[in-house]
């Protein structure tokens, strides 16, 4: 009898946990939702960023729209935003549409971030966060042939007058001066790995130094688009001099990691104090590079050094 009634609590409770288990997934599928899926720039009378947001399973009533932030941070949350945006300003094929407005001229180079949100209650569901800039937008549409009805110029004409004077109203203001609008700049890219502001893409300015962070603790490998490796730490420092994405990986195997020299040189060692106990590491050409650069500058005595990979310089 025992054993009949036990089986039965067991078929019930499964049952249970099997109804839960979908009314869990029903819910999540039919959960509110959103998305910034697009951004664009507004160059008509003023301008400013536009974000198309896509929202799925909204309640009637509740508050919706864009967080905007000026700067990066650690986190995005409701209540730290620069600016909210609630407003919507119409739809183009299905997404609401928002504008922050709050570009000025001397703010053409800064990384604006974004997030869609919902807010229910005292419950917040956010989209995934977007960076966008003035720059970005000009970059992407670098050469463009494009022109208005009765314009005189080209849309890429515009952009570096456009730029200049972005960059003219950081010196006057002396605003933000390590990154003028009208420098030179290229796409980093990072796959398994972030840049500094915690995003995987971004602009910076050539012979810049950037710090990337693979994702992963097990991270032994950094690879350049063309295949070369550059890297055995988790983070790799690099010197940007054109567009490039940087792959992180774990290499599983006995043969040694050859890491080529992009004719570079590094901001540092990676690693160490210089101490017997604690030997600078050296780990990439471009740190070794450093090395030969210090001792020829500098000439420090006493201090410890240590190869960490196989270098190769072409």
């Amino acid at each position: 009898m025992k054993k009949t009634i036990f089986a039965i609590l067991a078929v019930v409770l499964s049952v249970c946990a099997v109804c839960v288990i979908c009314l869990f997934a029903i819910y999540s599928e039919n959960s509110p939702k959103s998305e910034i899926v697009a951004h664009n720039i507004s160059l008509n009378d003023s301008v400013y960023i536009i974000y198309f947001v896509d929202f799925q399973n909204v309640p009637s009533g509740v508050e919706k729209g864009v967080l905007v932030w000026t700067s990066a941070r650690d986190e995005y949350l409701y209540g730290t935003e620069t600016a909210k945006i609630t407003n919507i300003r119409g739809t183009v094929s299905g997404y609401s549409t928002y504008a922050f407005t709050g570009v000025s001229a001397k703010m053409m180079s800064q990384n604006i971030y974004a997030k869609s949100y919902i807010k229910v209650g005292d419950d917040i569901m956010y989209g995934p966060l977007d960076k966008y800039s003035v720059l970005q937008y000009a970059y992407n549409k670098k050469g463009s042939t494009t022109m208005v009805k009765g314009g005189t110029i080209q849309l890429g004409e515009l952009l570096i007058d456009l730029l200049n004077y972005g960059a003219s109203a950081q010196k006057y203001f002396g605003y933000n001066l390590d990154r003028l609008a009208n420098e030179e700049y290229y796409q980093i890219k990072t796959v398994n790995g972030t840049l500094p502001d915690g995003m995987t893409s971004g602009l910076y300015k050539s012979g810049e130094q950037v710090t990337l962070t693979a994702d992963s603790d097990d991270a032994n490998c950094w690879e350049k688009s063309s295949g070369a490796k550059v890297g055995v730490n988790k983070t790799l420092t690099v010197m940007v001099t054109g567009d490039e994405t940087y792959t992180a990986s774990h290499v599983d195997n006995d043969e040694p990691i050859i890491i080529v020299w992009d004719g570079t040189t590094a901001p540092s060692f990676a690693g160490g104090s210089g101490t017997e106990e604690e030997p600078y590491l050296i780990a990439t050409p471009e740190q070794f590079a450093y090395f030969a650069e210090r001792n020829n500058t500098e000439k420090p005595s006493g201090e410890y050094y240590k190869l960490t990979a196989d270098l190769y310089f072409n």
